[in-house]
């Protein structure tokens, strides 16, 4: 949640929550949160304040390809993600920030998929990714895959990326209606992953935050099974004083 400390300063409120839920005996999502001026990881689990400069570094992956290597891949996105963007100076121009943040999540899956070439364990592992940066009033979401960044601003809940995804693209093209995607059988496949080719596509998507806004990084375990309705409704009743 943003809003504004005694000397004006842009204050951002940081929680996350993650769950292995009732189906899947293992949680493969991996989530991190960052100071880039303290040039630390947040502690995880509870509620934080981010005022500097660089602002916070939001990371959420959703691994995939078996047990441990979902785990891994997850684990080893945000960890790469975090180093990359620790090495990026201060910046007040949001293209900037935007093409560090491609280029971290390409290095990210470079170095997946030799991890995954170098053991037989890992083979196929990959994982999605949505990562946010914050500069001055302006969100940059860099993501591959089917995770999703929102803004609730007010009780109006808006996606600001696109899902890389089968169901997604029919849906574009007009071969699948948004009422009927929730019972296609493509639902979870998607186009992309770090560490599963050569080079990843990421999409970039930059919005303006004003006070109050709350900014939601998730994978497909919360948007595939809860609405949009249902998401936004916990947003705003969510406490995160």
């Amino acid at each position: 949640m943003v809003s504004r400390g005694e000397d004006d300063k842009r204050v951002v409120t940081i929680a996350w929550r993650s769950e292995t839920g009732l189906v899947r005996e293992q949680n493969e999502d991996t989530c991190l949160v960052a100071d880039l001026d303290l040039e630390r990881q947040l502690e995880l689990g509870k509620a934080q304040q981010c005022s500097g400069k660089r602002g916070p570094l939001l990371v959420l992956c959703d691994g995939m390809g078996g047990a441990a290597g979902g785990e891994v891949a997850s684990s080893m996105a945000c960890d790469l993600i975090f180093r990359a963007m620790q090495l990026v100076p201060s910046t007040n121009d949001r293209s900037v920030l935007a093409r560090c943040l491609r280029s971290a999540v390409r290095q990210a899956s470079q170095e997946i998929a030799a991890a995954a070439a170098a053991k037989k364990e890992l083979e196929g592992m990959g994982t999605t990714v949505s990562l946010a940066a914050i500069v001055a009033n302006t969100a940059v979401v860099a993501q591959v895959g089917d995770s999703r960044a929102y803004i609730l601003r007010g009780s109006t809940l808006t996606q600001i990326t696109r899902d890389q995804s089968v169901v997604s693209a029919m849906i574009q093209t007009g071969a699948l209606s948004e009422a009927r995607a929730r019972y296609s059988m493509e639902r979870g496949r998607i186009l992309q992953a770090l560490g599963t080719g050569d080079d990843v596509e990421v999409s970039l998507s930059i919005a303006e935050l004003r006070e109050a806004d709350r900014l939601l990084l998730c994978s497909d375990g919360l948007h595939d099974l809860v609405s949009d309705t249902a998401i936004a409704e916990a947003c705003v009743i969510a406490d995160l004083d």
